[in-house]
């Protein structure tokens, strides 16, 4: 099941703090666990996303949409034998 696309726009200026929430929900993750996905020091900066105190950074949003895989475009993918390249 994937989640609404006007949930998972790039555009932060559409997103409300609801649609923070619900694509958390859709993602199976807590607060901690959005938070730590996208590099935040603790859940309470995550929390102020969903209660509407803050906005994210767009470029935030967008690796949490990546990370959960939930972006509407794109698909993370790991490495064969988790090689890097270079």
């Amino acid at each position: 099941m994937s989640a609404p696309v006007s949930f998972l726009s790039a555009n932060i200026d559409l997103l409300r703090p609801a649609d923070i929430l619900s694509v958390r929900l859709h993602a199976g993750l807590t607060q901690d666990e959005a938070a730590a996905l996208v590099g935040l020091g603790s859940r309470t900066r995550w929390a102020e996303y969903e209660n509407g105190t803050r906005r994210p950074e767009s470029s935030r949003w967008e690796l949490f949409l990546l990370k959960s895989g939930l972006h509407p475009e794109f698909t993370l993918r790991r490495r064969p034998n988790g090689r890097r390249s270079g």
